[in-house]
């Protein structure tokens, strides 16, 4: 394992074998030596003046800093540039045609059909235009809506910008963001750290063995770090206390979707986007693809980790309801050696967890069912359709049997300190025939087994009777 030594400008931690961190930037290489910890945001805005990427929240939510790392949209705020080795930006200035200067179409359509107000959202708006047309050359207005979810507009409104989107796209399609002949590499220092992260040290495995001996060789074990739309949040805010990272997100052994004949095998990296697109989970998994749309925007989804989503312990994450309700399984490694667990069993109370402090989640299974399912049914029930921590979120699996109800598997979230797997609900309402369900006492039951809070996004009278009418929509709705 490498050990750690001062960063070249600001006194912070990088990796022992000397690398700096390499990547092109609109077309041109680069090579920085700082901090791996440091935004991408602040590098390309404070080191390389380029400045439409836009500080905006900070966390996500607005899109003004998106722009694509190797042809996926990302959020510039939330990316630690020390993941960024071999990578390629394209930011708002790096759209136009390669060695002209002009705009490049979409930029044209959005002055042309007037939308573009103030300008901080616009950077962000068009480059998550530019990834949709580049995946869906014809897109429909949901497409758009889906597509810009993560990007937040306070003053044009977004009529204006969907007509503009919809015009390039009946114009000529995308190609892929343009790349000018690379130019000579730089070789530059980063700016010294001025949120912190020169406090924290950063480990870069070159393999899961050496990161599971990283793990099991401290005294106090690294804190991993995967996608970091958690953990770079809290960074930026300087919420963290002096910490050892250990950088997961280069480890291919962690990543991939495999079907097998038993069960299908997600590594703990798979990102809510590669959910989304499989086409065997599609079909099979329906309910975990709709769980990894919901959480947060294109953006987010390029970057957040199922792996993440578990180990964050939040009791008010999105795929969490959905691994209950499909009975999946999580795996476990150290340098001791590897085990598997249910799930449902995994969350002992708030962000706490049967995990050992030298593991490593990699692996998470799901089953095929003897039986398969014959209604899978999901809500995520917040303040808005998308970019929203949820109220009451519930996902279940049913399978009737001429009006009789042989099995069901319910997960619940926001309503309790964990996730909640309903068991007793489960248990009252199998072998019923849906006219022996009396919805009533089957709210009843569930009421018991949730106890949700008052909090400053809803009550807990409100969640239990959500979590209640959702109850009965599932009944309803699955046959």
């Amino acid at each position: 394992m490498d050990e750690t030594t001062p960063g070249a400008a600001d006194g912070g931690r990088r990796t022992a074998d000397g690398n700096s961190i390499r990547l092109t930037v609109n077309g041109t290489r680069h090579t920085l030596d700082g901090h791996p910890a440091a935004r991408l945001l602040d590098v390309l805005r404070e080191r390389f003046g380029l400045t439409g990427a836009k500080e905006g929240c900070g966390e996500g939510e607005c899109g003004a800093c998106a722009v694509l790392v190797n042809g996926r949209l990302v959020n510039a705020c939330l990316i630690p540039v020390g993941q960024l080795d071999g990578a390629a930006v394209t930011t708002i200035e790096g759209l136009g045609p390669a060695g002209a200067a002009r705009l490049a179409p979409l930029q044209e359509a959005m002055l042309a059909e007037g939308g573009t107000q103030c300008g901080i959202c616009t950077p962000g708006m068009v480059m998550a235009a530019h990834a949709l047309l580049v995946k869906i050359p014809r897109p429909s207005l949901d497409d758009v809506r889906e597509a810009l979810a993560g990007n937040l507009c306070r003053c044009t409104g977004y009529t204006a910008i969907y007509h503009a989107i919809l015009k390039t796209a009946s114009a000529s399609p995308l190609d892929a963001a343009p790349q000018p002949p690379l130019a000579p590499a730089s070789q530059s220092p980063l700016s010294p750290g001025g949120r912190g992260e020169g406090a924290h040290r950063w480990t870069r495995p070159r393999s899961l063995a050496e990161a599971l001996q990283a793990m099991a060789n401290e005294n106090a074990p690294p804190t991993p770090i995967a996608g970091g739309t958690d953990l770079m949040v809290l960074l930026q805010m300087q919420a963290l206390p002096p910490a050892h990272f250990l950088d997961l997100w280069g480890l291919d052994e962690l990543r991939g979707i495999e079907v097998q004949a038993a069960q299908t095998i997600l590594g703990a990296l798979t990102t809510y986007a590669e959910v989304a697109e499989h086409p065997h989970l599609r079909a099979a998994y329906p309910l975990l693809v709709q769980a990894a749309r919901v959480s947060g925007g294109w953006a987010v989804q390029n970057r957040g980790t199922i792996g993440g989503n578990i180990m964050n312990a939040s009791p008010a994450a999105d795929t969490p309801p959905a691994l209950i309700a499909y009975g999946a399984q999580v795996e476990f490694a150290s340098a001791r050696g590897r085990r598997w667990m249910p799930y449902a069993a995994l969350h002992t109370g708030y962000k706490q967890m049967r995990r050992q402090p030298d593991e490593l989640l990699t692996r998470i299974a799901l089953p095929v069912p003897a039986a398969p399912p014959t209604g899978h049914f999901y809500r995520k029930v917040g303040p808005r359709r998308a970019q929203a921590i949820s109220r009451v979120c519930f996902a279940g699996i049913a399978r009737w049997a001429k009006n009789v109800l042989a099995e069901a598997r319910i997960g619940l979230a926001s309503v309790a300190p964990t996730v909640v797997e309903a068991r007793h609900t489960a248990a009252y309402l199998q072998g019923r025939h849906r006219a022996q369900i009396d919805l009533a006492e089957a709210r009843a039951v569930l009421e018991h087994e949730i106890s949700p809070i008052d909090d400053v996004r809803s009550t807990a009278a409100y969640r239990r009777r959500v979590a209640g009418n959702l109850l009965e929509q599932f009944l309803a709705e699955t046959h």
